[in-house]
């Protein structure tokens, strides 16, 4: 199956649904489509990982690339939801979610980009 990254606006920001397996083609997908949201002046986007069982390296490069924007710029939130354990303990050596906010639910990352 190909990769799909999606878009959901949704009150308070937009969330990115990424479906399949993430390599770099789908990781450049994701930045750039969350660099013309930040463009259009979104500043809390949620990555809705529920979908994609695995990401590779390349796609790992493309996201933290990604997620360090807040530490330049904090009125950018990045969220994130629905990782596998694999995907969650990956994201947590490489940093990405020190630069992220972990949402259990969607539920959860929707009242989060609410506030």
């Amino acid at each position: 199956m190909a990769t799909s990254v999606t878009e959901e606006k949704v009150s308070g920001g937009v969330i990115l649904k990424i479906s399949g397996f993430a390599d770099g083609v789908a990781g450049k997908a994701i930045r750039e489509k969350a660099t013309l949201l930040m463009e259009q002046g979104v500043r809390k986007i949620a990555l809705d990982f529920s979908e994609a069982p695995l990401v590779d390296s390349a796609a790992i490069g493309e996201l933290i690339e990604l997620v360090s924007v807040p530490l330049e710029d904090d009125d950018v939130a990045f969220y994130i939801f629905g990782l596998t354990e694999v995907c969650q303990k990956t994201f947590l050596v490489t940093g990405i979610l020190n630069c992220t906010i972990e949402c259990e639910t969607k539920e959860e990352a929707l009242k989060a980009l609410s506030r």
